[in-house]
């Protein structure tokens, strides 16, 4: 999905179009839940099983932040009342200062995304010439790639986030645009660390 980025308050509450008339949202679609967040319209190809009904694929990005996209190495701590602190591996694939789209693999079921909206996690990860970093976040939304899949991805907000721990991200954000084999150097390191 390649929508356009805009700022302001404009949520669609059913009308085919929003208030900046950026472009048409299916009939009674209600985007309200997702506005600001990075992360929080899911991506191309992924359903909405905590949130919305309909076809998000054709929802205005609504975004205050805009958003970084590439594949890095994460850890992160769920803490909900069914999920006994479950840990998971898995990747960012954006990121803001104001939240991240995670993904992950759950091959054991540990992750209920009926449940998850809105619960509390701990996301954790290191930078180059860095510490580990550990955030806290609330899932905004939860979506599978392909029914059967193992596949899981995310879209988180950042709570409480502490001045130190916002350069972390804004260091981590303009990473995107330097070498590439250095994310893989990284990658090998995070490996290693298993």
């Amino acid at each position: 999905m390649h929508a356009e980025n805009f700022d302001g308050p404009a949520v669609n509450k059913g009308d085919t179009a929003d208030t900046e008339g950026k472009k048409a949202l299916p009939e009674g679609e209600n985007t309200a839940h997702m506005e600001g967040v990075a992360g929080s319209v899911p991506p191309e190809g992924i359903s909405d099983d905590a949130g919305a009904e309909g076809n998000l694929d054709d929802v205005v990005d609504r975004r205050k932040y805009p958003r970084s996209e590439f594949t890095y190495p994460v850890e992160f701590r769920l803490f909900s009342q069914n999920s006994e602190h479950a840990s998971f591996k898995g990747y960012l694939k954006d990121i803001s200062v104001s939240g991240a789209c995670l993904q992950f693999e759950d091959r054991y079921g540990r992750f209920d995304s009926k449940e998850m909206n809105n619960a509390k996690i701990k996301i954790s990860f290191s930078i180059p010439d860095g510490d580990k970093t550990s955030i806290f976040a609330l899932i905004r939304w939860v979506g599978k790639s392909v029914p059967r899949n193992f596949l899981i991805m995310i879209g988180i907000e950042f709570q409480d986030i502490e001045p130190w721990q916002l350069g972390i991200v804004e260091k981590l954000i303009t990473m995107r645009n330097k070498d590439h084999n250095m994310m893989w150097n990284l990658w090998e390191q995070y490996e290693s660390r298993r």
